[in-house]
């Protein structure tokens, strides 16, 4: 699959609630998910800075510091990705 071809990304109203608290106005990691979002288009769900916890329920790690979990689900038959929130590691 060409990148970016054929999967669409979106985001949970709880994502943008967390993104608000923990990311918003950070340039630096505000950049680190929209580059993660790019790979993800690209291959939803292959490469070491990916998790699978269930299903199809995935987090990566957000280099920090502090670091952060972005968990995502991954819907392989409609090709759609859900970005469910992020939060700062414990």
């Amino acid at each position: 699959m060409a990148y970016g071809s054929g999967w669409e990304v979106s985001e949970s109203a709880q994502f943008w609630e967390s993104y608000e608290e923990h990311i918003a106005g950070d340039e630096r990691l505000e950049d680190l998910i929209e580059s993660f979002v790019w790979a993800l288009r690209a291959d939803s769900n292959a490469g070491p800075y990916r998790t699978n916890v269930v299903s199809t329920f995935w987090f990566t790690i957000l280099i920090g510091p502090p670091p952060f979990f972005l968990f995502f689900d991954v819907d392989e038959i409609n090709q759609v990705i859900t970005l469910e929130f992020v939060t700062p590691t414990p």
